[in-house]
């Protein structure tokens, strides 16, 4: 080598992302990813054991719980559902209190539309039980929800209607 080229050592500051607990991650979407499971491992892993009926997201419960398949209503009742992309979560709820809970352990991570109409359409149409859906779009990681019995009966009405409209023999 050259006499005239000076040799240093360089060492280029890397960021680490530290969870809260203490795992270090240097690709900040894992470690939102990771955070992610750590919150949602206490508030909606306690209202899936008291309230759920069936999820596919394996910190919810334990994995011979979990659903590889999820009911096709699915792929009706939510726009744009996709299993690969999409968590889901199914609670049924027999007061009022157990609503406010539900809702209580998904209203930080829902998207803004959803948050701000939550218990408005429910208290208007309030019937028990009721079983609400919790959709999670894993590229904003944000829940949509969604009342299953309302779900269904807004696609009856709309089948009725297709067949009177179109004259359709269905």
């Amino acid at each position: 080598m050259n006499k005239k080229i000076k040799i240093t050592a360089i060492q280029e500051p890397a960021i680490r992302y530290i969870t809260t607990d203490g795992e270090k991650f240097e690709d900040p979407i894992r470690a939102e990813d990771h955070q992610y499971d750590i919150d949602t491992k206490n508030e909606r892993k306690k209202c899936y054991e008291k309230y759920g009926i069936m999820t596919n997201m394996d910190i919810l419960a334990p994995s011979d719980q979990i659903v590889k398949e999820c009911p096709e209503i699915l792929f009706y009742l939510v726009p744009g559902f996709e299993l690969d992309y999409h968590d889901f979560v199914m609670l049924k709820a027999n007061t009022i209190d157990e609503v406010d809970e539900i809702f209580a352990a998904f209203k930080k991570e829902m998207n803004e539309a959803k948050k701000n109409s939550l218990l408005e359409s429910f208290v208007i149409n309030g019937t028990f039980p009721c079983t609400f859906v919790f959709c999670r779009d894993c590229s904003t990681m944000k829940f949509s929800w969604l009342r299953l019995e309302k779900g269904i009966e807004k696609m009856k009405k709309a089948v009725i209607d297709a067949k009177q409209k179109l004259s359709l023999n269905i």
